[in-house]
């Protein structure tokens, strides 16, 4: 997690539904940070001008849905023998996304 390059991300701090990049976002990052082996945001929600953002928001807030996940560029890896895949060790974020089925099990929101 200390690799993570948030300095453009910033600049932009998007929150796409599912990665659908060609669709409206729908919220943005307020605050990120990389922390004890996570990437933390607190994400507000467009639901204020967008209808699908406050259906998003809606299933958020009841538990429906409750996983994160994130587009990003690989800057600096190394591949991994035993595990048979790559270690990312510096990676710039590109967007974060909530989805119904996150790629990491563990890409839970929190209250």
């Amino acid at each position: 997690m200390a690799g993570w390059k948030l300095d453009n991300f910033r600049r932009n701090p998007i929150v796409l539904w599912a990665h659908c990049s060609d669709q409206p976002p729908i919220g943005k990052v307020i605050s990120i940070l990389a922390r004890a082996g996570q990437l933390l945001a607190r994400v507000k929600f467009a639901s204020d001008v967008y209808e699908f953002a406050a259906t998003i928001e809606r299933l958020v807030q009841g538990g429906f849905i409750q996983a994160t996940s994130v587009g990003f560029q690989p800057l600096k890896w190394l591949y991994n023998e035993e595990r048979g895949g790559f270690d990312f060790q510096e990676q710039e974020l590109l967007e974060l996304s909530v989805v119904p089925v996150p790629c990491n099990p563990q890409a839970l929101l929190q209250a």
